[in-house]
């Protein structure tokens, strides 16, 4: 029969972490539709966790859907979100988050994409789709994949105030392929079309995948401030130390060369730790 549901609500935080997962699948061809996922939460956090979220089918039916909206963030660490279908065409994946949505890889290998919603070798089915939509997407040295070995490519949408991609400016490396950074490889050559031969291409850098045998299907980015950096860090936790710059401030005066002073009008310069007076004009 057909395989159910999953309808999850959870109100602040989410977590799947080392080898947990949630999934659905149908499991032979003569069986019924693959089931879908609906996940609704404050903060979805994933690490460590592999096929973490997954619907599948192995019937003649389409692989069933993953719909993730969180009114904050949606991080996912060494952890993967798919759909996949063995004879039918792929699901599709739409993750929504209100602040951030952050894809990175650390200590998976390169050619394990992070997100992928993609049809097996040796059909002629197309790709599914992925849609990313955030006020800041962020994609670390991850893979974004909607293909299709010996089909159609699918599709991938990016929508977001800002997009963050690592390891420098995000370039076209072949039919539906775009990397930014990186070392640039083939993976596999499983498939019998011209894609399949030549097997899949893969990325050490951020990557996105729609390629297909038969045709490519699309990449869209729509960010206003569409940016890239060669590393994403953490913040460094050394704080100034407020009891060293707290000098006399008219020494600032005595200073005969190689001083900054900035400073208020007609007054003396402020000490470090009072605000800094400004003008604030709107326009209505």
């Amino acid at each position: 029969g057909a395989a159910g549901n999953i309808e999850m609500d959870v109100g602040t935080t989410l977590r799947i972490d080392n080898g947990a997962q949630i999934s659905v699948s149908s499991r032979s061809i003569s069986s019924g539709p693959s089931g879908s996922i609906d996940i609704r939460t404050g903060r979805l956090q994933m690490s460590n966790a592999v096929e973490g979220i997954r619907a599948a089918s192995l019937s003649l039916n389409d692989a069933g859907n993953v719909t993730i909206r969180a009114a904050e963030e949606v991080k996912l660490q060494d952890s993967s979100i798919s759909t996949e279908a063995a004879v039918a065409s792929g699901g599709n994946i739409d993750i929504a988050a209100g602040d951030l949505i952050r894809i990175r890889r650390r200590g998976v290998s390169a050619d394990t994409p992070l997100l992928t919603a993609e049809v097996a070798p040796q059909q002629t089915t197309a790709g599914g789709g992925i849609r990313l939509a955030s006020k800041l997407v962020v994609v670390d040295r991850a893979g974004v994949r909607a293909s299709a070995v010996d089909g159609v490519g699918g599709n991938i949408e990016v929508l977001g105030d800002s997009f963050l991609a690592s390891g420098g400016n995000l370039l076209q490396n072949g039919p539906g392929f775009f990397s930014s950074g990186g070392e640039v490889f083939t993976v596999g050559g499983t498939g019998t079309g011209s894609g399949g031969g030549a097997g899949q291409l893969a990325s050490t850098g951020a990557y996105f995948d729609v390629s297909g045998a038969l045709d490519t299907g699309s990449f869209v980015l729509r960010s206003p401030e569409a940016a890239v950096v060669a590393n994403l860090a953490s913040l460094s936790q050394d704080f100034l130390d407020l009891a060293t710059l707290q000098r006399n401030e008219c020494a600032a005066r005595r200073e005969p060369v190689g001083s900054l002073t900035v400073g208020g009008r007609d007054r003396i310069p402020a000490a470090p730790e009072d605000r800094l007076r400004g003008l604030y004009m709107l326009e209505l």
